[in-house]
């Protein structure tokens, strides 16, 4: 098992418009339950991954950051530490943003 002082830490921002035109009314709530349902999500790989999920208020920021041991890092930085213990980056990616569009759709009610 990783230890907790080696977990990646993904910072993933949501924007308001994944909540419809008055996303910017939700989008503080909406991270708040995001957390907790990634939290939970074994798919995600939580004992490796620690899941920052807040809102995208300025778009100067990228979608995504990386941090290791409290330090940023690269995309390609972050894929090589997975990858060095087994797991893809890509392949993370794609289970966060499938879990996410289930939490948007759950939190609109479709």
């Amino acid at each position: 098992m990783t230890s907790i002082q080696n977990k990646l830490t993904i910072l993933y921002r949501i924007e308001p418009g994944c909540l419809g035109p008055n996303g910017d009314q939700h989008l503080d709530q909406f991270c708040a339950l995001a957390n907790t349902m990634v939290a939970n999500n074994s798919a995600l790989l939580n004992h490796i991954v620690t899941w920052v999920i807040e809102p995208r208020w300025d778009k100067t920021l990228p979608e995504m950051q990386f941090k290791l041991i409290r330090k940023s890092i690269t995309h390609d930085q972050a894929a090589t530490y997975l990858k060095a213990i087994g797991h893809e980056l890509d392949s993370l990616e794609s289970a966060l943003v499938k879990a996410i569009t289930a939490q948007v759709n759950q939190y609109l009610g479709y």
